[in-house]
């Protein structure tokens, strides 16, 4: 017995869309692994913003 047409895309459509949610969770460690490598070895970039640990916000 075959399954339906529909059923068959849905399934298709969610392997799709969890795969696309994989590339975009690696892509954003891909940018985000860098960046914090360059501010975790040089502290005195948060010193010449001025960053506080207590304020969210200017």
């Amino acid at each position: 017995m075959t399954e339906p047409a529909a059923r068959r895309w849905d399934r298709g459509w969610r392997g799709e869309l969890g795969r696309l949610l994989e590339v975009v969770a690696l892509v954003g460690l891909v940018v985000t692994q860098p960046l914090l490598d360059v501010l975790g070895r040089s502290p005195d970039f948060f010193l010449f913003h001025r960053a506080a640990r207590g304020r969210s916000c200017c």
